[in-house]
């Protein structure tokens, strides 16, 4: 199980990952939101590892048990990036960008937000 450092490292590797392929490769909107998935995803690991060492999350399944317990304001939009992000990676769309985009300002302000909560106790 990766430690709170390097899930630390792994988030920051997300979200530079995100933030490059918005100002580089707009086509790739898809990308957008699986990276933010997966910055939060490890931004939450990373504090699940530092706060509650004995809780797994290394499931969807925990992990979202995880988020309902310790960031429940935050679970229904949560859920939905997940379920965004497996569309965006399994869905077959020609044009899928401008829902897409759509999807990226609603799930920004999740990140920041969660980001701002939980990046300043690591």
């Amino acid at each position: 199980m990766p430690s709170t450092s390097e899930h630390k490292f792994k988030f920051k590797h997300n979200e530079n990952f995100y933030l490059d392929i918005k100002s580089n490769l707009k086509n790739y909107v898809d990308w957008q939101i699986v990276s933010l998935y997966y910055a939060v995803l490890h931004l939450i690991n990373a504090y699940a590892k530092k706060y509650h060492p004995s809780e797994r999350t290394n499931s969807p399944g925990l992990l979202t048990d995880y988020v309902d317990l310790h960031f429940n304001r935050f679970l229904s939009k949560f859920e939905d990036l997940k379920d965004s992000c497996w569309q965006s990676r399994y869905r077959d769309c020609t044009d899928c960008s401008s829902r897409e985009m759509q999807l990226i300002q609603v799930y920004k302000p999740l990140f920041d937000n969660l980001k701002n909560l939980i990046e300043n106790q690591l």
